[in-house]
């Protein structure tokens, strides 16, 4: 899937247990155990907003999340493959062409 057909998310959150942060501890914890780390990195970028946020993927923005400095060709296989173990385990859902929800838990 060329990184060019990466368009637009849709954030489903799993209630939070605690005010504390963003991300359903027990959700995280069942992703940790099923994901390859490539898909729980993207995870934890989806995770880190807020319920029914809508926005399009921007490289950029991800790429200075993962700490900036990476090639545009390795950051777009990052993407794709996150988007695959996604996909793979149910936390990504797509919706059309470019167009994903994402579970926080995919069990929900």
């Amino acid at each position: 899937m060329p990184a060019a057909k990466i368009n637009k998310f849709k954030i489903n959150k799993a209630p939070l247990e605690n005010n504390f942060t963003q991300i359903n501890m027990p959700a995280l914890g069942l992703a940790a155990g099923t994901l390859k780390l490539v898909g729980l990195k993207l995870y934890l970028y989806l995770s880190n907003n807020v319920d029914k946020y809508e926005w399009k993927l921007n490289s950029a923005a991800y790429s200075a999340w993962l700490g900036g400095d990476i090639q545009a060709r390795t950051l777009n296989k990052s993407i794709q493959d996150g988007i695959a173990d996604l996909l793979e385990h149910g936390y990504l859902k797509q919706i059309a062409d470019g167009e994903y929800e994402f579970y926080e838990n995919p069990n929900c």
